[in-house]
């Protein structure tokens, strides 16, 4: 009897391995095709002289990675660029954050407008967002520049979208936070 236990346990088991195998199999497929192929033609390509229009790519090794850290000086204000973004810009986002947040667990009056003041720009959908927030950032006539001119803050309009810094500093700020990937629309 115990041995009929013990076999009907291991073919359950091995029954529920097959099935999820037979699940995970189309998004397994899909990772290969989406992200893992294209990432595996890349490298290949990085070893390659390759032009789009032409058909011959002969092999040059490691010549495209020595050109990029040693000759390019682009690939190197990129790094800095992608590394202020991620260690500064993300950490004041987190502080920032942090420090609303405990704002926000305190009790006083009028909490709940402000809390329903920070989370509409996640609640609206993204396309008006967008839209809004370009006219509060727009440098001829939005609403940003005017209050901050009417508080005698800025003596002129600015552009705040127009320089890298400060579309950076701008979009690091945790009501805006996960919109970083509409930046290239606004600027």
């Amino acid at each position: 009897m115990r041995d009929y236990k013990l076999k009907r346990r291991y073919s359950l088991r091995s029954e529920l391995q097959g099935l999820i195998a037979v699940c995970m199999g189309p998004s397994i497929l899909m990772i290969a095709f989406v992200f893992l192929i294209p990432m595996g033609y890349c490298i290949y390509l990085s070893f390659h002289k390759y032009h789009a229009l032409v058909a011959n790519k002969p092999f040059i090794g490691l010549q495209n990675y020595l050109h990029i850290f040693i000759a390019d000086s682009t690939f190197w204000h990129s790094l800095w660029v992608t590394f202020y973004f991620t260690f500064v810009a993300v950490g004041i986002e987190i502080i920032l954050a942090l420090l609303i947040a405990l704002l926000l667990n305190q009790s006083f009056r009028g909490r709940a407008i402000l809390r329903a003041t920070l989370i509409l720009p996640w609640a609206i959908p993204w396309v008006v967002n967008g839209i809004m927030w370009k006219w509060i950032y727009n440098p001829s006539f939005g609403i940003l520049n005017g209050l901050l001119k009417q508080l005698g803050l800025i003596d002129s309009y600015k552009v705040w979208l127009g320089t890298p810094f400060l579309a950076l500093n701008i979009w690091s700020y945790p009501m805006f936070g996960k919109r970083h990937h509409l930046l290239p629309y606004y600027c």
